[in-house]
């Protein structure tokens, strides 16, 4: 038994079943009026290395308000509601979130460079997203902004179907290394933000039809 940062407590252990292999288990547990509540994340024993970090930064997101004893239905209704909502992860503190799906999600990771990094559990894609001031662009609208930054990257805008704006580029880094990004660009009341999400250009076929799914999903307050 353990406890993280805020005290919360959780337990880790591993799990033989036989031929399928062995799992490893982050189990958190919280509690509300009424009730206990376990909630278990586990992988292969080999994918550990990867995801242990992960399970415990998720574990701490945990909010266990709801009161199962004293509901209606059982708690069918709103368990199905739960399941079928999405999640949102903010990225840092650029006022931006993106819904990932879970098995895809990302850690965030330290940058000098940009206003948020995130580094994709399997390692082969990232995002990063950046903030600029609407007052570093006087009289330029977001498709003036979407433009000019497009043209840095000798790339070409386009927008989805919700009439949002992104463009798309391949980057050479010189060492081997071959990079595909796809951008997106958003605005509120005072700033503009890129995130973009990238991967090698031999993987773009994976993961380009998903960046865009995944844009569709942000928002910037």
């Amino acid at each position: 038994m353990r406890q993280d940062l805020s005290d919360n407590y959780y337990f880790t252990y591993n799990y033989d079943m036989g031929e399928d292999g062995v799992y490893c288990y982050f189990t958190a547990v919280r509690e509300n009026d009424s009730e206990f509540i376990r909630v278990a994340f586990y992988c292969r024993e080999e994918s550990w290395d990867t995801y242990r970090d992960q399970f415990l930064n998720w574990s701490t997101t945990i909010e266990f308000g709801y009161d199962n004893a004293g509901a209606t239905n059982n708690g069918n209704e709103s368990q199905e509601d739960a399941n079928d909502e999405d999640i949102a992860i903010p990225l840092g503190d650029t006022g931006a979130t993106v819904v990932i799906p879970a098995d895809m999600g990302f850690e965030a990771q330290e940058s000098e460079l940009n206003d948020f990094y995130g580094l994709g559990a399997n390692q082969e894609w990232a995002i990063i997203a950046n903030v600029e001031p609407k007052s570093d662009y006087p009289d330029s609208t977001i498709a003036d902004y979407t433009s000019a930054s497009a043209q840095a990257n000798e790339a070409t805008v386009g927008q989805d179907s919700d009439g949002n704006y992104y463009f798309t580029y391949v980057k050479d880094m010189g060492d081997g290394d071959i990079y595909k990004y796809y951008t997106a660009v958003r605005e509120n009341e005072t700033n503009y933000i890129r995130v973009a999400f990238y991967c090698f250009n031999d993987a773009w076929d994976t993961y380009g039809s998903q960046f865009s799914d995944w844009s569709t999903t942000i928002e910037f307050k």
